[in-house]
């Protein structure tokens, strides 16, 4: 999920980790959460940042609703999400 304010993406965060969603003593994994300015901020050349620099998107750039900052390369081992 990507929003734009950071606020709306911890609201949102604290939604995806309510028991109602998860279950009882779960962690969502499900959700990953990235705020709009961490990749789309114009970089010197007055372009996105994922324009001239679209590896940004797969960087740790994405939050799980635990706080814990992950990439689109790590993978999940034995239920829980591992950094490569």
């Amino acid at each position: 999920i990507e929003t734009t304010e950071e606020d709306r993406a911890r609201r949102l965060m604290d939604v995806a980790q309510a028991s109602a969603v998860i279950g009882e003593s779960k962690r969502s994994s499900l959700f990953w959460f990235a705020i709009s300015p961490l990749f789309v901020a114009p970089t010197v050349s007055g372009l996105a940042t994922y324009l001239t620099r679209p590896e940004t998107i797969t960087e740790q750039i994405w939050a799980l609703p635990d706080m814990n900052m992950m990439s689109i390369q790590d993978q999940e081992i034995g239920g829980g999400l591992q950094p490569r």
